[in-house]
């Protein structure tokens, strides 16, 4: 006994191409018309990335790990120690 061919659905007609604004010029980010810098927060905060090497980066995730804190948190500490260590106000 042979089983019947399958039928195989109708593909779907192609679709026509979206309408899409052209993406804004690379540059500084706007928000309510003032300009700010790209990565700033809504509290204005600016990123800053930090590379570490494996073993700093795993101590570092224990560390935090250890005490209930975030890794981000540990960080900050650290750069507000740097800034009253070199005589300058804890404001990070």
């Amino acid at each position: 006994m042979s089983n019947p061919p399958k039928s195989v659905p109708p593909a779907d007609p192609p679709q026509p191409a979206l309408d899409l604004p052209d993406p804004p010029p690379p540059g500084p980010a706007r928000r309510r018309g003032a300009r700010i810098l790209r990565g700033t927060t809504a509290d204005g905060r600016i990123g800053q990335t930090l590379r570490l090497d494996p073993g700093a980066w795993e101590q570092l995730k224990v560390l935090a790990a250890k005490e209930r804190k975030n890794a981000h948190d540990l960080l900050v500490e650290a750069v507000n120690m740097l800034f009253t260590h070199r005589g300058f106000p804890p404001i990070a």
